[in-house]
């Protein structure tokens, strides 16, 4: 888990990521299995511009066909439904 204290980045830029993909690839993973699951346009936008998969939740500010209207193919209404 990363907060907003560990980077002098915030969303949308991708370079949010970078502790936690730095730490990822440490242990051996690379950024091309990572998932970024979010609520938010914002959420989306950090991820692609970092290249990671997308899963949207609409638990949050934006609904199915927000997230659909942008390309996104994988959308739950609950979090408990991402596995």
């Amino acid at each position: 888990m990363q907060g907003s204290e560990a980077t002098d980045y915030h969303k949308p830029d991708g370079k949010v990521f970078a502790p936690a993909l730095k730490l990822l690839a440490e242990q051996g993973i690379d950024k091309s299995s990572v998932v970024y699951v979010g609520e938010a346009l914002s959420d989306l936008r950090a991820a692609n511009d970092a290249q990671l998969g997308f899963i949207a939740v609409t638990q949050g500010l934006v609904d199915a066909a927000e997230f659909t209207a942008t390309g996104v193919h994988t959308v739950f209404t609950d979090l408990r439904q991402v596995s």
